[in-house]
């Protein structure tokens, strides 16, 4: 069978995740804060898991890989990472926005948009928008937006918002909305969903730089 165990890793944000499935059967999925962006822990705690659970990292068929927006480090790691495993080998390997997990875990209706927000700078937040396309499933909106912290107020063109929990976000989502659903921890395990078109390729990671961004100043 093809795909038969998967992995799904993400480091864009300020948790490390990371899930591994078998024959569609989710056999684990952790998510735990990075201190000071120590991405050991990350695979300390990888390579132990595959251990408990008696898995090769060279027996894993596809892995999925979380793009962001977020960490530019982190982003890099996973992608050298997977690359590195997969060298010379025919394993499946696939990027996918990071908001695309975190949009499934909100269960969005028909037509109904989210507005998902990451951490950018002290007071600036990434704003990457999807919409639950009636026969299409969850699809990118537009490009990746940069707003400020007051402007999360102001986001009426989306029907829900949603962020991940972490120390930068808390201090200030209760002062400028009550509309913001907030997340804890990444939903690693959304990853495994199927986001059809939605594919990039890992290999792009490896030179990130800052997403092509447009800068909000309609709102």
């Amino acid at each position: 069978m093809k795909n038969t165990t998967m992995c799904a890793i993400d480091l864009s944000g300020p948790f490390a995740s990371f899930a591994i499935s078998r024959y569609g059967k989710l056999l684990c999925a952790k998510s735990f804060a990075l201190q000071n962006r120590n991405n050991s822990a990350f695979f300390n705690s990888f390579f132990e898991t595959l251990k408990d659970n008696d898995i090769s990292s060279g027996l894993i068929d596809k892995w999925i890989v979380g793009t962001g927006p977020g960490s530019f480090t982190g982003l890099r790691i996973a992608s050298s990472f997977v690359l590195g495993t997969t060298y010379q080998s025919e394993k499946s390997m696939v990027g996918i926005p990071s908001a695309f997990p975190l949009a499934s875990a909100m269960n969005l209706k028909t037509e109904e948009t989210a507005g998902i927000l990451f951490p950018c700078s002290k007071d600036m937040i990434f704003l990457y928008g999807i919409k639950n396309k009636n026969g299409y499933g969850l699809k990118k909106l537009e490009d990746v937006k940069i707003i400020t912290i007051k402007e999360i107020s102001k986001l009426d063109n989306y029907d829900r918002l949603a962020c991940i929990e972490n120390q930068f976000m808390e201090g200030f989502l209760s002062l400028v909305s009550k509309r913001v659903e907030i997340f804890r921890p990444f939903p690693i395990e959304n990853m495994f969903d199927d986001f059809k078109d939605n594919y990039t390729d890992v290999k792009e990671l490896l030179y990130v730089r800052p997403p092509s961004v447009v800068m909000s100043g309609n709102m």
